[in-house]
């Protein structure tokens, strides 16, 4: 009489009736314009707005991963101006979060691109 493991959330479950949904998950890439880059001001800004979701956030950038609820871990991947940065974004308010990160990106932060 042997037990069968039970398969672990979002793994493929074999023979009992295909993968389990995991929570969505949300990648786009920025170009970054503010004038200075991404340096503390933007940076707080971004985590700021990640800590109000619930969902897990990577931001991919400077050759590094950081964790987009973390200052520290995210001034390791802070880029300069033209530079591009990519945001891997996953949970269930994931879509919500992304928009959030969008505008803010896209509108230089909140301070301008000059």
């Amino acid at each position: 009489m042997g037990i069968t493991p039970r398969p672990p959330v979002n793994a493929p479950a074999g023979g009992l009736g295909g993968p389990y949904p995991g929570p969505p998950v949300h990648e786009r890439e920025f170009e970054i314009t503010h004038i200075h880059g991404m340096h503390l001001r933007p940076v707080a800004k971004i985590v700021q707005i990640a800590r109000s979701f619930s969902s897990a956030i990577e931001v991919h950038g400077n050759g590094q991963v950081a964790d987009g609820k973390s200052i520290v871990s995210m001034m390791l991947a802070c880029v300069p101006r033209g530079g591009r940065i990519r945001l891997r974004i996953e949970g269930h308010d994931a879509r919500r979060c992304m928009d959030a990160m969008a505008a803010l990106i896209l509108d230089s932060f909140g301070e301008g691109r000059d």
